[in-house]
């Protein structure tokens, strides 16, 4: 019982060895403070059309139910973290029902693609990817989150475009399957004005 002890600490103490020894020179914290960023993407500008504070209203319907919920709200948008994320602030009223949102945007350079999240205070959350389509000038969004209010696994896709520069017009759909098969369980769509 004692031999093996020994035996595994031996291993163990080899294999804290063999792998320190395996990562390669180590920086010191002088090193750390001389590194630059790098140069902030250049994909990130074509996001500066969403900066502003944006006015609109929005249509949502859910699954089984014939009638659609209509709803207003104030999105402000603009650039933090030295201008490499977008970030939003949404307020809005449906009914007599108050929400908010933070959502955020970056720019992923390995995928070649922009990551978005986003998180409502009913605590849904979700995350995300965006391309831009340059042919019919309208972004096309993807991804999977979880609706703390039906308590599932969420997926959805959506489009957003500028019909003018002060204008945007977008639609969600969203599944409870990774498939997206059959009825949505909830459609939205809005418009928005800049003010």
């Amino acid at each position: 019982m004692v031999r093996t002890r020994i035996s595994c600490l031996g291993c163990l103490a080899f294999l804290a060895f063999a792998l320190g020894g395996c990562g390669g020179p180590q920086k010191d914290m002088g090193d750390m403070q001389s590194m630059e960023p790098p140069p902030r993407p250049k994909q990130l500008d074509r996001l500066e059309a969403f900066v502003g504070r944006w006015e609109g209203t929005m249509e949502m319907k859910m699954a089984g139910s014939p009638e659609s919920m209509k709803a207003t709200g104030v999105n402000k948008v603009g650039w933090a973290c030295d201008g490499r994320y977008l970030m939003e602030n949404m307020e809005g009223q449906m009914g007599d029902d108050k929400f908010v949102g933070i959502g955020m945007w970056g720019w992923d350079a390995k995928n070649n693609r922009y990551h978005i999240w986003w998180f409502e205070s009913s605590g849904d959350a979700s995350e995300g990817w965006a391309t831009y389509n340059e042919a019919d000038k309208s972004w096309h969004h993807e991804g999977s989150g979880h609706s703390a209010m039906v308590g599932k696994l969420t997926y959805f896709t959506g489009s957003t475009r500028f019909p003018d520069a002060n204008t945007m017009e977008w639609s969600w759909k969203i599944w409870d399957n990774s498939w997206k098969w059959g009825e949505p369980i909830m459609e939205m769509s809005g418009t928005q004005r800049r003010k």
